[in-house]
């Protein structure tokens, strides 16, 4: 039996390397092809990390990392491109599973603080924060069901 849904809640990369997305992508893009969806959302390091690094062997080399534009566009058949709403304010979106379900998608990170490497914690900010109250009360409205994912916990 095959899974429908893959849900992602970010950390797809070690050190927000360009490389290791493509790669990543590569990986799951066949399960897309065979029917299943799949559904994306960034960790902390995943996007604009300053001292993102590859790996060749031991060492340790400083490698592109890609910002929360390009995080959209890499990952647009990931939940991004079909997305019934976008946050203005981050790289959250709501997806619809079905019609009675919606998925909706927090970006909790803070790439836009970032100087020296990723920060750890994370937050939902206010303005993504009210864009989620407006959804929630079109969903109540509506009957519709709201799941909810993020990296963090």
């Amino acid at each position: 039996e095959q899974t429908d849904i893959l849900l992602i809640c970010g950390d797809i990369t070690n050190h927000g390397e360009r490389r290791s997305h493509l790669d990543f992508i590569g990986k799951i893009r066949p399960l897309q092809k065979k029917g299943m969806r799949v559904f994306v959302i960034p960790g902390n390091h995943d996007i604009a990390v300053p001292d993102a690094k590859a790996y060749i062997g031991n060492a340790a080399t400083v490698t592109e990392s890609i910002t929360p534009d390009e995080f959209a566009q890499l990952y647009a058949s990931f939940g991004y491109a079909s997305a019934l709403k976008r946050d203005p304010a981050s790289l959250s979106y709501l997806a619809e599973i079905n019609e009675h379900t919606w998925l909706l998608c927090f970006d909790t990170n803070r790439y836009r603080e970032q100087t020296t490497s990723s920060i750890t914690s994370g937050r939902i900010h206010p303005e993504t924060l009210q864009w989620a109250f407006r959804i929630l009360d079109e969903a109540k409205q509506k009957g519709i069901t709201v799941l909810g994912m993020m990296h963090h916990g």
